[in-house]
Order: structure tokens, then C-alpha cells, then sequence
């Protein structure tokens, strides 16, 4: 392998992840739009039904609005990884498949027939499977996720706490609304963004172990990358 061929796939992994954070942005984007509009309905909700100005934290959880709010994050959730945590649908997931199928294009070429487990290697239903449910860095991606999404939940209580009194108005409360909407989507946005460049790197060094034939793989456990599988 040369410089140039590693130049070469260097550029087309760049390349091949920016549609797939695009993808995810537009998810986070509408989600999070979605659970703002709904928080703000709570807030109003709140305060046209507080007679002291101060909705406790129980008429907020109590909030349907709050709830549909919390609802949106969930759903959020389940579309970047899946509805449970050993699921292997995902947008994330599906990037990783995607990834593993065009890594095999790209080592082919470059890894002498004699030294590769097939002469010609294809994807396989096993090694999509694996790659769309392998541990990077030691964190499945529920793990690595739900501490984000969960964050971004517990900010928008705290938020709808403070912007509920009666003395903060409806125009503060909005801003913080708003406030915690832009902080909440930059965040996820770069959250996401790392969790996929860092699929695309270690699934693509991944697929190229996985295609050298077992003879010629040593006998450790792959790792490289951050993956175990």
C-alpha cells in the first residue's frame, strides 16, 4: 500500500461522512424544533394556571406539554440508535453499514489477493451485524448517547422551573426557551458528529482486518480504532 492510496481513502472518508452528519443534523434540528414548541406551550400552560406565581415542579412534569416535549427527545433518540439498547437500526447504525460496505470497496484493491479471506470480498449479513453493533472506545452507542439526550431533558425541566415564575414573564421565559433550544441542538449536533467520525474511522480499519484472511491477522483480538467486536 502507498502513500497515495492511503491519501485516496483518507479523502474519501472525509468525504463519505458528511452526508450522514447532515442526516443527523436534520433530525436534531426537527426533533429539538418540536420539543421547543411543545415546552413553550408548557410554560404558558404553567403559568395560566398558577394563582401564585410559582408552578412547582410537579405541575411541570405534570405539564402534557412538557411530556409530549420529553417525548420528542426520546423519539430522537431512537431514530440516531434504535428503540432499545440492543438494537441495530439506527441512522448511526445505518452509517456504520454504510461504511463497512464502501470500506470493503476501498481495501480491496489495495490488499494483495493472496492475502485476503475471499478473492473477491463482499459484505456479509454477519459483518454488517457486527459493525452495526460493535463497542468503540468501550461505549455501546446507548451508552455513549443517552447521557447527552438525558442532559438535554434534565435542562429543559430546570428551564421551565425558572422561566414559570410568575415574576420572569413570558418574554424571559421564552428566551430561555430559546436559550436552551440553540445550546441544546449545538451540543447534539457536535455529539453526533464525533460518534460518526469516529464509526467511520474505526469501522473502516475494522472491515480492512476483517478481509485479511485469519492466517495473516496474528492472534490477537482486533482493536484497533477503539472497536472490539
Amino acid at each position: 500500500m502507498t502513500i497515495a492510496d492511503l491519501d485516496k481513502m483518507e479523502r474519501v472518508l472525509e468525504s463519505r461522512l458528511v452526508p450522514w452528519v447532515r442526516q443527523a443534523s436534520g433530525l436534531i434540528s426537527r426533533h429539538l424544533a418540536d420539543a421547543r414548541a411543545h415546552a413553550t406551550k408548557a410554560l404558558t400552560d404553567t403559568l395560566k394556571l398558577t394563582t401564585d406565581g410559582r408552578p412547582s415542579a410537579r405541575k411541570v412534569l405534570r405539564s402534557p406539554s412538557y411530556q409530549s416535549a420529553g417525548n420528542r427527545l426520546r423519539t430522537l433518540q431512537d431514530a440516531l440508535i434504535g428503540p432499545a439498547s440492543d438494537s441495530l437500526d439506527g441512522l448511526i447504525r445505518d452509517a456504520r453499514a454504510a461504511f463497512y460496505r464502501n470500506s470493503i470497496e476501498l481495501w480491496t484493491p489495495v490488499i494483495p489477493a493472496e492475502y485476503r479471506v475471499t478473492a473477491d470480498p463482499a459484505p456479509t449479513k454477519m459483518g454488517e451485524s457486527l459493525m452495526r453493533g460493535a463497542i468503540i472506545h468501550g461505549f455501546d452507542l446507548a451508552r455513549e448517547l443517552s447521557p447527552s439526550i438525558k442532559q438535554t431533558s434534565d435542562q429543559l425541566f430546570v428551564v421551565l422551573n425558572s422561566a414559570g415564575r410568575r415574576k420572569a414573564g413570558l418574554r424571559v421565559g421564552d428566551d430561555l426557551i430559546k436559550l436552551w433550544h440553540a445550546q441544546s441542538v449545538a451540543r447534539l449536533n457536535r455529539k453526533v458528529a464525533s460518534i460518526l467520525s469516529d464509526s467511520d474511522k474505526a469501522i473502516h480499519e475494522a472491515t480492512g482486518w476483517l478481509i485479511i484472511a485469519p492466517e495473516y491477522r496474528g492472534e490477537r483480538e482486533f482493536s484497533a480504532g477503539g472497536l472490539h467486536f
